[in-house]
């Protein structure tokens, strides 16, 4: 079994925040989310990680990054994975 990664490269996800100016945000990521594919095998990733506290809004905007660790296992069904999660952005 072996991964092909689409792109060629490995990047973190990115999600810019617009509000109101200067206010300090607190993200929440999930623990894990599971991905399925077309045949109902899954692939977990976890080991989220990304600044979650302390993001300011300056000028209205912040950019935040974040990433995980995709856990394919020895056996894993080939095919194309797809699964969903939130990022909750809170004024603090």
């Amino acid at each position: 079994s072996h991964i092909t990664c689409l792109s060629g490269e490995f990047t973190y996800g990115l999600i810019r925040l617009a509000g109101d100016p200067d206010r300090q945000v607190h993200i929440t990521i999930p623990q894990t989310v599971t991905l399925i594919s077309d045949e109902d095998n899954t692939m977990l990733i976890s080991g989220f990680s990304g600044e979650t506290t302390g993001l300011v809004l300056t000028d209205g905007i912040a950019e935040f990054r974040y990433g995980g660790v995709l856990n394919v296992s020895a056996d894993q069904a080939p095919g194309a994975y797809i699964g969903q999660f939130t990022i909750n952005a809170d004024y603090q």
